[in-house]
């Protein structure tokens, strides 16, 4: 009686020792979860944070535009060199990701000799007003309008008087500009200073001026309109300073246009380090631009990053519980096994 009785009480032994190993199995799956669940939250957060962000770093740089062209707007662009400098320099120092403001007018055909020696005048500009043949600045020939780089903070001589108007994906992204009446924002590209020299891409953003304002038609704003004041905008420096003011440690990032699938990048962090997606630690952002143009923010965790915390002494007990169970579940055998044996001798 007392073997069977021995006997059963190291069976109930196993058999709570078995279920509250479960119990403690189950429990370490649940905190795994809710740590994973945890760790994909403070990514979302931090996405968001940076996308909000990179937003805000776009709307700051586009209000010096706004303004530079509403004094345009309001002196019918009757502004001397001196007057565009004393404006966009502070806007210049206030928001470095801008590379440069722009003036850019429409000159007649009739008016191209006056416009052109007013800047070799002011020794802004050598060739006078030129376009990119094979590589290379040449003189542009007689056309009934130009639309130069005539005004320029801070001033490239390697800029100055390029003829905008010979480059059809400039000329397009004014046009647009012009027919909208609002600010409209270029694909990525090089700059015409650049040539030669491999550099992140930068993107311009248009300002139609008009004469009398904008006159609230596509029909009538080709003929009133006076000009461009143009921004190019360094977009890497601009979300880089986003990613500082947010903390985007752990953060990988990809800023895209999407309407421009095989041009580079205009930002990137972390790419060539991501690895394989991790699945609920990436996120795409939709960047809403003025106009008809977004842009695409993919977020993803770096591979060191956004780690969940592992429960390790409740995996620990589990296991330390489940090896009690079997050691006695195997003493529990060879009891039995040598009983056995013994009554086979006894017999």
């Amino acid at each position: 009686m007392t073997t069977l009785a021995n006997r059963n009480r190291r069976q109930r032994w196993v058999a709570a020792a078995g279920l509250a190993a479960a119990l403690l199995f189950g429990w370490g799956i649940y905190f795994d979860k809710s740590a994973e669940a945890a760790a994909q939250l403070a990514f979302s957060q931090k996405a968001q944070r940076l996308q909000a962000q990179v937003s805000e770093r776009l709307t700051l740089a586009l209000e010096n535009l706004y303004t530079l062209q509403s004094f345009m707007d309001a002196s019918d662009h009757v502004m001397t060199r001196v007057q565009f400098r004393l404006l966009a320099v502070p806007m210049l120092t206030r928001n470095p990701e801008v590379y440069a403001f722009e003036w850019l007018p429409l000159v007649r055909g009739s008016d191209r000799a006056k416009s052109e020696a007013e800047a070799k005048a002011d020794h802004v500009m050598d060739l006078g007003f030129w376009e990119v043949v094979d590589g290379k600045a040449t003189a542009v020939g007689h056309r009934d309008l130009y639309v130069p780089i005539l005004y320029m903070e801070p001033p490239s001589a390697r800029a100055l008087g390029f003829d905008i108007a010979s480059s059809p994906p400039r000329w397009a992204t004014a046009s647009k500009a012009r027919d909208k009446g609002v600010i409209t924002f270029s694909p990525p590209f090089e700059l015409v200073e650049s040539t030669g020299r491999k550099g992140p891409p930068v993107v311009s953003a248009y300002a139609p001026v008009f004469r009398g304002g904008d006159p609230g038609s596509e029909e009538a704003r080709p003929k009133a309109l006076l000009g461009f004041v143009v921004a190019i905008l360094r977009v890497a420096p601009l979300v880089d300073k986003a990613a500082s003011q947010v903390d985007a440690s752990g953060i990988g990032l990809r800023l895209r246009d999407p309407s421009e699938p095989k041009a580079p990048p205009l930002a990137e962090r972390g790419g060539a380090n991501a690895g394989p997606a991790r699945e609920g630690f990436e996120q795409s952002f939709i960047v809403p631009l003025p106009g008809d143009r977004n842009w695409t923010l993919d977020v993803f965790a770096l591979p060191d990053a956004f780690l969940p915390r592992r429960h390790w002494i409740v995996e620990i007990l589990s296991a330390s519980v489940l090896a009690a169970a079997l050691g006695s579940a195997v003493v529990a055998l060879f009891g039995s096994i040598s009983r056995r044996r013994r009554q086979g001798i006894a017999a």
